[in-house]
Parts: structure tokens; C-alpha cells; sequence
């Protein structure tokens, strides 16, 4: 994953390795593009979710494979906090394979950071100032990337293997909503400007979801329309290439 600073002169990269043998998160200035810095850290195994706060004062990321989370400091670029993600993770950077940490999201007030266990099936939340958990929320199978409505009042959370998107108000960490029938394998959320409609990037590798034929030997890839106001799944499909993922709606 890539972040950018808010001032745009700095950037951040995840170096996932699902060996585990990269364990560091690298900084870069946009102009010139270069790298100029490297964390690295034993439990830093395979680090794929990061997040970075308002000011840019803090990034957070998570190591799949070590299965911990970290706060770093941008300024000096050290860690100032680690943690497990749940206290049966070992301190060694080898993880239990339990939970998978995938992806990252802070809440809009930067206080808490949410992040998709993908082999828990469950959303952890935690205090984005020590780490400590605040809770766990059971959602679908496979949780992948999240992102918050415009208003920050829900996190929708895409669930890969259950074909579903669980709805999470933010306020009362709970799963008030789960859209199913969501396409197949929906991977990616982002939400159209007005914050009507959340687009869901499916990667439709197991099966045809579209209207128009398939050609060649790649799969087609589908992304579907939820409405956010009654959190109601649209007929609409747009078909485009293989394995969409990651989604970004135009600003």
C-alpha cells in the first residue's frame, strides 16, 4: 500500500512479502522520487494495511504475517508503538495465522484505527494512541479492504469468500447492515462523491457475473452500486478487466 503525505512532498510504502522476509516500511519524497528512510522491525513480517492520520503526524501499519500493528512517527520515522493484535500472537514476527491483519482504516476523528482480519472473519478496532483493543466485530468471510461513508457514520467492509459487505456504524462498533449478493468475491469500496452510492470492486474469479461474453482466457471483472442511505444493492454491473481490486471513485 501506498500513502501520501498531506502537504504531498512524502510518501510511504508497505513492503509485503508473503514470505516474510520483507519486514519494512519505506519513506520517499515525491520531488525528487526517492527513498529517503527505512523502518524495519522483526515483527514487522509481510506489512501490507497502513494508515496515515489527518496531520500526517502518525502512520499506523500491520504486518500480515507478524500479525502486529505499529505506530510510527513520521518526523523521525521510528516506531513509538507496537502491539499484537490479539494476545495470543507470539512476539516473535511469525504470527499464528489466526487473523491475517489486511488492511487499515482510521476513523474520521483519528482515535481509533479499524483493521480486516481476513483469516479471523472479524473487524478489530484499536485505540490509535497505545494500540490496546477495543473490540472485535464479527463480520463476513475474508474481510479485505474498508472504507468509511463521506459522513464517517459507517464503515462498510468488503467480504471476500461470503460474497457480502457488512455495514459497521462507527459509533456503536456493530454490524447494523449485511448486503448480500454483493457480486463475486467483492474486494475494494469507495463511495461516489455525493456519498449516494458505494462502488464495490469484485474480483469475479469463480464464476461470471456480467452481461457481456467473456473473452480470452481472463476472467471478467465486475464492480456493483450500493445505495448508502438504505444500504440497498443495485441491478447496475460495469464489467472491466480481470481482478479488480482496489477502487477509487472519481472526485
Amino acid at each position: 500500500h501506498i500513502e501520501i503525505s498531506p502537504d504531498d512532498m512524502t510518501g510511504y510504502v508497505t513492503n509485503f512479502d508473503a514470505s516474510g522476509t520483507q519486514r519494512t516500511v519505506r519513506k520517499f519524497s515525491t520531488s525528487p522520487l526517492q527513498v529517503i528512510d527505512t523502518v524495519s522491525n522483526v515483527r514487522m513480517s509481510a506489512p501490507h494495511g497502513m494508515a496515515l492520520n489527518s496531520d500526517g503526524s502518525n502512520l499506523f501499519v500491520a504486518s500480515q504475517i507478524g500479525e502486529y500493528l505499529f505506530r510510527i512517527t513520521t518526523s523521525d520515522f521510528e516506531i513509538e508503538t507496537s502491539a499484537p493484535v490479539d494476545p495470543s500472537v507470539p512476539p516473535t514476527g511469525n504470527g499464528t495465522g489466526n487473523f491475517g491483519p489486511y488492511q487499515v482504516v482510521l476513523s474520521p476523528d483519528n482515535s481509533k484505527i479499524f483493521v480486516s482480519l481476513r483469516e479471523g472473519n472479524k473487524v478489530g478496532v484499536y485505540d490509535a494512541q497505545n494500540l490496546d483493543r477495543i473490540s472485535l466485530i464479527e463480520v463476513g468471510t475474508k474481510p479485505l479492504l474498508m472504507k468509511f461513508t463521506n459522513d464517517g457514520q459507517y464503515l462498510f467492509v468488503c467480504n471476500r469468500n461470503s460474497n457480502t459487505v457488512s455495514v459497521i456504524n462507527a459509533g456503536s462498533l456493530t454490524v447494523v447492515s449485511t448486503i448480500t449478493g454483493v457480486g463475486i468475491q467483492p474486494h475494494g469500496v469507495d463511495f461516489t462523491t455525493d456519498g449516494q452510492y458505494a462502488i464495490i470492486a469484485c474480483e469475479t474469479q469463480t464464476g461470471f457475473d456480467g452481461h457481456h461474453p467473456q473473452s480470452g482466457n481472463f476472467k471478467t471483472g465486475v464492480s456493483r452500486m450500493i445505495r448508502v442511505s438504505n444500504f440497498t444493492l443495485e441491478d447496475t454491473r460495469l464489467q472491466m478487466g480481470s481482478f479488480p481490486a482496489g477502487i477509487v471513485a472519481g472526485r
